[in-house]
């Protein structure tokens, strides 16, 4: 019998921000810094957000795609795939437990 995977605080978030256009690792982890809007609120750390990365395209709720970037340096885009739509979708409607985790 498989465990069925819940979504925390950090995959969440970072699962709707990729779903709605940060679709760089780096560009995501900028998004947490507690000098921007969302850090203001919730600051992370780069290596928790890429650890919350890895997890998601575990669960393949979302894949990374080879790109180049400006100076033709390869990257790595990431999109929401449907189960992903559909799991930020849910995430975003659940109740939270504690108002610490309002979304």
């Amino acid at each position: 019998m498989s465990k069925k995977f819940v979504l925390d605080l950090v995959e969440g978030a970072c699962l709707v921000l990729i779903g709605g256009g940060q679709s760089h690792g780096y560009l995501l982890a900028k998004q947490f810094e507690p000098t921007a809007t969302l850090g203001e609120v919730l600051t992370l750390t780069r290596p928790v957000v890429y650890r919350a990365i890895k997890t998601l395209e575990a669960q393949k709720l979302i894949r990374s795609v080879d790109s180049l970037g400006s100076r033709g340096q390869l990257k790595f885009e990431l999109r929401c795939t449907s189960e992903g739509r559909h799991a930020a979708q849910q995430w975003l409607s659940r109740p939270v437990s504690h108002i610490r985790d309002m979304r």
